[in-house]
């Protein structure tokens, strides 16, 4: 099996090491295959959330976000959140407003002829964001800060103004194809990089054949990056990116990139029909990168952000007077 004959990733991380599949260095155990990351999220009540600083926030001090929350007090939330992010509540309640805030934004960028994409998808993704959660009252810069959205319509225009026949593909496609489209960008690049869990009590995992023993208290770290481009699971060259890869039964196409069992983002139908309809309005339009983004390294979320990512819209040259 070809395991890496070509490389698009945009998000390597310098220095994160690729193998072994799992180890334990220290107190810290680090999985990378897709095999180990989904052993370990499937696990139920075997662990606690451990990343985006959640074991820094005193018990008992206000409501504690979802994201932080774990076994039936997780679950109980949860199912309360769930109805929000259904694919059919998406599209019945959401879709309207995601079309008109779309063809303002591009129309207004159009406009203006060179404009920033994070600029714009920060004001896209939070303004959706508010809507849904019904912060329609509040400052939208306030609630940007888990706006993964922002980066990943950023990531995949890149990829597509750098892929002509892709870019062509996307927009003659139908939505399925479409939507098949940006999960394998999203596998291939997600968002947050890094899962952080705590073991809540003693569990084993098998991996490779070997039996991991890993015990209460350790923390886990779960490379993401890494287990979407595991070439057992996503098969040949797993660094290119290829729309439409056979993959394992219960693997889905972004592979990792949401998480897995309980803890799976339930945004990510939003996620996606939000970044579909935003780009298929804007990569419709001649667009030309006056200066590609700067990519930095978020260490709360362990992943990427993209920066000062300029756009122009060339302007139609005039037509000369006749006669």
């Amino acid at each position: 099996m070809s395991v890496d004959a070509t490389d698009r990733r945009v998000s390597h991380r310098p220095g994160e090491a690729s193998q072994p599949a799992a180890e334990r260095r220290g107190e810290v155990w680090h999985l990378r295959s897709t095999e180990a990351v989904r052993q370990l999220l499937r696990a139920k009540d075997a662990t606690t959330q451990a990343g985006f600083s959640a074991e820094l926030m005193p018990p008992g001090v206000g409501e504690r976000p979802i994201l932080f929350l774990d076994g039936e007090e997780h679950r109980k939330q949860r199912t309360k959140v769930a109805r929000f992010f259904a694919p059919r509540t998406v599209t019945n309640r959401y879709r309207q407003l995601m079309e008109t805030r779309a063809d303002a934004l591009v129309r207004e960028a159009c406009t203006a002829t060179t404009f920033r994409l994070d600029q714009l998808s920060l004001r896209y993704s939070t303004e959706v964001a508010a809507q849904v959660i019904g912060l329609t009252n509040s400052n939208v810069d306030n609630v940007a800060g888990m706006a993964t959205t922002r980066e990943f319509i950023s990531m995949a225009v890149l990829h597509l103004l750098a892929d002509a026949t892709l870019r062509a593909r996307y927009l003659e496609a139908q939505e399925p194809e479409r939507y098949g489209i940006l999960h394998e960008i999203l596998r291939l690049e997600p968002i947050i990089g890094h899962l952080y869990r705590r073991a809540a009590r003693d569990l084993d995992l098998t991996v490779n054949g070997e039996i991991l023993h890993i015990r209460q208290g350790e923390l886990i770290d779960l490379y993401v990056r890494q287990a979407n481009s595991d070439a057992t699971t996503v098969g040949e060259c797993p660094l290119d990116l290829r729309p439409g890869r056979p993959l394992p039964p219960g693997i889905g196409p972004e592979v990792m990139s949401f998480g897995d069992g309980h803890h799976k983002c339930p945004g990510n139908s939003l996620a996606i029909q939000e970044t579909d309809i935003l780009l298929t309005r804007l990569l419709r339009h001649d667009l030309i990168v006056a200066h590609p983004p700067v990519i930095d390294w978020d260490e709360l979320i362990a992943g990427y952000s993209l920066r000062e990512f300029v756009l122009t819209v060339p302007k139609p040259l005039p037509v000369a007077p006749r006669g």
